[in-house]
């Protein structure tokens, strides 16, 4: 995950996390984003390290979970 310029807020809270977790780089303009590309491309291990960190932290289910709760089922 690059994030680009993230939303204040919550997505920037996201954005973060993510980053801190290692799943995600914060990118701050479109030539930051252009060399990370790159430098992901230019390495495939460190790129898969950052989707298998992403997978691991992904909640497939949580929006039925939550509606399930708010719904009392």
């Amino acid at each position: 995950i690059l994030a680009l310029n993230p939303i204040p807020g919550q997505e920037a809270k996201n954005a973060a996390f993510l980053v801190k977790e290692r799943a995600a780089r914060l990118v701050e303009d479109s030539e930051s984003l252009a060399h990370q590309v790159q430098h992901l491309l230019d390495n495939p291990v460190e790129m898969a390290e950052m989707a298998a960190i992403s997978k691991g932290l992904g909640r497939p289910q949580a929006a039925l979970k939550a509606a399930q709760m708010v719904l009392g089922a």
